[in-house]
């Protein structure tokens, strides 16, 4: 009976999709593509979202800083130094509230990302290779919103963002870490309290309206005939807009064969699939950039932690201090707590308002590495994304054929990991390279620690997707536009792809034919060579 009900759905949904028309082996359907509706208001919502959270941030900022006052130094005859209103938060809760504002700020990044993403592929017309590109350092010819000034400022205002919100709440240093460590202590806060940064609130807001205004402009300027993020939809669209026209004799050619001239035996089915590592020549630059800085990250906490044994060592006095600046803490808890025993931290600037510009300069160009990582792991997770897509395709069940872009990344468990990485990631930065109210710049070593063996886990998320090969006959595409093309025969919004036969071609007798079909079809002759059917 299950069998029954389900043959009856695919007969009622092949009777719903009934062919048009015959075009050089290409059958299409009478419904077109996903445009993709939801999916555009979605984009819509986020980025209304983002504007009402800039303009927030800005008149907060304002109000908080028209309420600010400055007082003068100490002893040392220092520059003014400023008095920022006290949030009434514990210090636990003030270390924590940044991570849950960088959830925030991250999905409407990724909102405005992905109108960034869609609005550049439809952008760059015949060159479009991939249905996902590397958005910040692809650009297209003739368009100012999509150009290289473009991306050199949207990549300037998504690090100014994560800057931000790692300025944003300085916590002054607790009395017993001045009792421990009284250098500065007689100039600056020693109360352990959580405050809020106009300044820092001010960069998010230009940093994220910036970026809306960037994303609105981007959509006013490019046509996109779909907001989908499948490469079905993006391939069937450019058949359609005459982009690109299939190649025949290619039914069992993968992205990884694209350069392989068409023979008269056709291709053989492989058992097993190349890696995105072989596909795309990007993959294995984002992976060699992603492994340096998380090399770095192992290498900075290594060479902190050496100095402050050192100089514990080899400098300590009978001054509390422990020698020039630096302390070593017991606390190696994930969470810094400034009012109980402090972490071990080294105070590398002490803090005057005349360099305060130049402290965020320095916290802005370490996070600029960083937060360039995340962002280019992207492309792995999205190549990985579209295989997953074309791949359903080998399915003798209907399935989910065209979810929506925001409902294909929640079912993906890399783009979920990717997500949830950069929250934590540029949290443990703003934890390990920590501006303390009014003193300057503290380096935590337990929180470098595990900013590193966080980065690690984004290497290997990294690499072990670059590395996966999928099995099965099904060719590799990876979101290659010409590669889905060739592959595709008959274009359906549920798609099925498998052997449909000999390919009648009466000189290669033994020759068979794949393609697809709004009907499950057989499975591949593994010994068999396809080189598609006869006109």
């Amino acid at each position: 009976m299950h069998s029954e009900a389900l043959v009856s759905d695919v007969e009622l949904l092949r009777l719903a999709t009934a062919r048009t028309g015959d075009d050089s082996n290409i059958h299409s359907t009478n419904a077109s593509y996903d445009r993709a509706h939801w999916t555009y208001r979605c984009c819509i919502t986020g980025l209304c979202c983002s504007y009402i959270a800039g303009i927030a941030c800005a008149v907060l900022a304002s109000g908080v800083l028209g309420h600010s006052e400055n007082h003068d130094g100490g002893v040392y005859q220092w520059a003014r130094m400023h008095t920022w209103p006290h949030i009434n938060i514990s210090p636990t809760l003030g270390e924590v509230v940044p991570l849950a504002v960088n959830v925030v700020v991250t999905a409407l990044i990724e909102a405005m990302g992905l109108i960034h993403a869609t609005t550049l592929r439809w952008a760059l017309g015949r060159r479009l290779t991939f249905n996902s590109n590397l958005r910040l350092f692809a650009s297209a010819r003739g368009s100012l919103a999509l150009g290289p000034v473009a991306n050199a400022i949207h990549a300037g205002l998504l690090v100014l963002t994560y800057t931000s919100t790692s300025l944003l709440f300085p916590i002054s240093p607790s009395p017993d870490f001045c009792e421990i460590n009284p250098v500065g202590s007689d100039i600056a806060d020693c109360d352990g309290l959580v405050y809020l940064s106009p300044p820092a609130m001010g960069c998010l807001a230009a940093a994220l309206f910036g970026q809306a205004v960037l994303a609105t402009w981007q959509m006013i300027s490019v046509k996109v005939p779909t907001w989908s993020a499948s490469p079905l939809d993006t391939a069937w669209a450019s058949v359609e807009r005459g982009i690109l026209v299939r190649n025949p004799g290619r039914c069992m050619s993968s992205v990884h064969d694209s350069s392989v001239p068409t023979t008269d035996r056709g291709f053989l089915a492989k058992k097993k699939q190349g890696s995105a590592w072989s596909a795309h020549k990007q993959v294995r630059r984002i992976v060699y950039y992603v492994v340096l800085v998380t090399v770095g990250c192992i290498v900075w906490f290594l060479v902190l932690y050496a100095v402050i044994k050192a100089k514990t060592k080899y400098f300590a006095t009978e001054e509390p201090c422990n020698g020039c600046g630096t302390y070593e803490g017991p606390n190696w808890n994930l969470i810094p707590d400034a009012g109980q025993v402090p972490t071990s931290t080294s105070v590398i600037v002490e803090y005057s308002a005349k360099m305060h510009v130049g402290l965020f300069i320095i916290i802005y160009i370490f996070q600029a590495f960083l937060t360039m990582a995340l962002c280019c792991a992207e492309l792995v997770m999205n190549l990985s994304r579209d295989e997953v897509s074309w791949r359903k395709c080998n399915s003798r069940t209907p399935y989910m054929a065209r979810p929506s872009a925001v409902l294909r990344a929640m079912l993906s468990w890399s783009a979920v990991a990717l997500f949830i990485l950069k929250a934590v990631l540029h949290w443990l930065f703003g934890k390990g390279m920590a501006y303390a109210y009014n003193w300057g710049i503290f380096l935590r070593t337990p929180q470098l620690l595990y900013l590193a063996f966080g980065s690690v886990l984004l290497a290997t998320l990294v690499v072990v997707v670059a590395f996966q090969r999928p099995k099965g006959p099904q060719p590799a595409t990876y979101g290659h536009l010409q590669t889905l093309v060739d592959l595709v025969d008959e274009w359906h919004l549920m798609m099925f792809w498998g052997d449909k036969g000999l390919s009648g071609i009466s000189d290669v007798g033994d020759a068979r034919h794949a393609g697809t079909s709004g009907l499950p079809l057989g499975d591949i002759v593994t010994e068999a060579h396809y080189l598609g059917k006869a006109r």
